[in-house]
């Protein structure tokens, strides 16, 4: 059988290396470049049950916690049962346990004890229980975004091991829809063994539909030398629904189609028995994509999270064929918005090129910060 020389990835220069790493860097910088600008005045005033009063600027309320952002604190987290009242004139996003959504100035409604949100044209009055996420939806666009970094890294001189991984989420929210930009790699540098990296670039559109229904879009581009694929680039679009909204968790389901295109390292000139061909991996195909995401929040002593995503996906073209990705993470706050964060990693494929590994599990830890 006629085979196609191999293109090594053994031969990873330091210098691609470094290239890798700057570029990483580079898009950190630009995905962070809206949050540099400068935010609104903190004169928020949430009351608590005890009879304390916070002044600053109300982030938003997720997963049961008010993220309040202080000028001498940092960003404070406040259990949401604590919160007797909010006074505050900027505009938000208010979705009650049922999913529909209000939007408005939020406020002290006239019994004193439930919230008002108060709008241009309509005035709602909500009780503490019935609401459970608040976004912040700023004036300007620059300042309607937040996200987190987490860089992590390993070093050892004894076998010159150089080991870095980089991840960022930036999210922009608008009253009708909202974005978000995900940003995450690696780069496995050892002088005994092949010098190999990782990496994913996506961004997500996400428009709400009624009460609990969404409806999405994503274009997303990721590359694996461990799994021998160069990139694989993909468009998926589909139908959601939350199913679980309470003030602590977060459970949704969707279901949509992609198109993707992929490309591998070391693929065989003929079409091997049982194993996708060369033309049916380096054409557009297409898949089905089941998907669950569910988010918890624990706030005992330090504020923690656990995030998983599980994502199924048959192939429409190529027979037998599906693919599995799954990411867990688990991210507790050390002090002010610094963070630390376990994240476990699998992507799984039941037809690999000959000679590709079919799954690949990655577990890192690293240290973040949040805006």
């Amino acid at each position: 059988m006629k085979m196609v020389p191999p293109r090594s990835i053994s031969g990873f220069p330091k210098r691609d290396f470094m290239r890798l790493l700057f570029a990483m860097c580079a898009c950190t910088v630009f995905l962070l470049l809206p949050s540099t600008a400068m935010a609104r005045e903190k004169i928020d005033v949430i009351t608590l049950h005890s009879g304390d009063r916070l002044t600053g600027e109300i982030k938003d309320l997720d997963l049961g916690v008010l993220s309040v952002k202080t000028d001498h604190m940092g960003t404070v987290a406040i259990e949401w049962v604590a919160v007797k009242m909010v006074e505050t004139e900027q505009l938000f996003e208010v979705t009650e346990i049922d999913g529909e959504r209000y939007f408005g100035a939020i406020g002290p409604a006239a019994d004193g004890r439930d919230f008002q949100i108060e709008s241009p044209d309509d005035v709602f009055v909500l009780t503490h229980d019935e609401i459970v996420r608040v976004a912040q939806i700023e004036e300007g666009w620059t300042d309607r975004w937040n996200g987190f970094v987490d860089f992590g890294a390993y070093f050892a001189s004894a076998n010159t091991q150089n080991d870095v991984s980089l991840s960022m989420e930036a999210s922009y929210r608008s009253e009708k829809f909202s974005l978000k930009n995900t940003l995450s790699g690696s780069i496995n540098d050892r002088d005994d063994t092949e010098k190999t990296s990782r990496g994913t670039l996506a961004s997500t559109y996400r428009r709400s539909i009624r009460r609990n229904r969404f409806w999405y879009s994503e274009l997303a581009f990721t590359r694996n030398q461990e799994l021998n694929l160069d990139l694989r680039a993909t468009v998926s679009g589909g139908l959601g629904r939350y199913v679980l909204q309470t003030p602590r968790s977060q459970f949704s389901v969707s279901a949509g189609i992609s198109a993707l295109r992929e490309s591998y390292y070391d693929l065989p000139i003929e079409p091997l028995s049982e194993t996708p061909s060369e033309k049916e991996l380096s054409e557009w195909s297409s898949e089905a994509v089941f998907s669950a995401d569910y988010n918890l929040f624990i706030f005992t002593g330090r504020e923690t999270s656990l995030t998983a995503s599980l994502s199924f996906m048959p192939s429409l073209t190529v027979r037998d064929r599906y693919r599995v990705e799954f990411s867990s993470s688990f991210r507790r706050k050390l002090v002010r918005d610094f963070t630390i964060s376990l994240t476990l990693e699998e992507s799984y494929d039941s037809q690999p090129p000959q000679g590709a590994e079919s799954s690949d599990t990655r577990i890192r830890t690293s240290l973040g910060w949040s805006f």
